[in-house]
């Protein structure tokens, strides 16, 4: 559980704010499966992977890291859509990664192996 709310916490630190909804929707989870015990840290939020991975062609390329199994699809087109806060439609091609979920265990990877072999010590 020490593991997840770490991570937790640097998800929440790192993850860029417009209203908050985003970075409010990070949550750590920990399930025991008998033999093996899982802590997650996730977010449900809809736009998550959007801001996470970028979008559009602006997107293209910026995401830093490479995660196995992992093949990131860009769309080449313009799109617009209503702004929730104004009702202006707006056009756009896409913004750039905003990595906050991956880098926030990245970085906390060795935090986590230590937590882990001393709960097994």
């Amino acid at each position: 559980k020490k593991a997840t709310l770490l991570v937790e916490g640097q998800a929440k630190t790192l993850c860029p704010v417009d209203t908050g909804n985003l970075r409010e929707s990070i949550h750590p989870k920990v399930e025991n499966l008998g033999n093996e015990i899982k802590g997650t840290v996730y977010t449900a939020c809809e736009y998550a992977a959007f801001v996470e991975f970028g979008t559009g062609i602006k997107g293209q390329g910026t995401y830093p890291y490479t995660i196995d199994g992992l093949t990131l699809q860009y769309r080449q087109d313009g799109w617009g859509y209503e702004d929730p806060k104004t009702g202006d439609m707006i056009w756009t091609h896409g913004q750039k990664a905003k990595p906050f979920m991956y880098p926030a265990l990245n970085m906390n990877k060795s935090k986590v192996e230590s937590m882990i072999k001393l709960f097994f010590e």
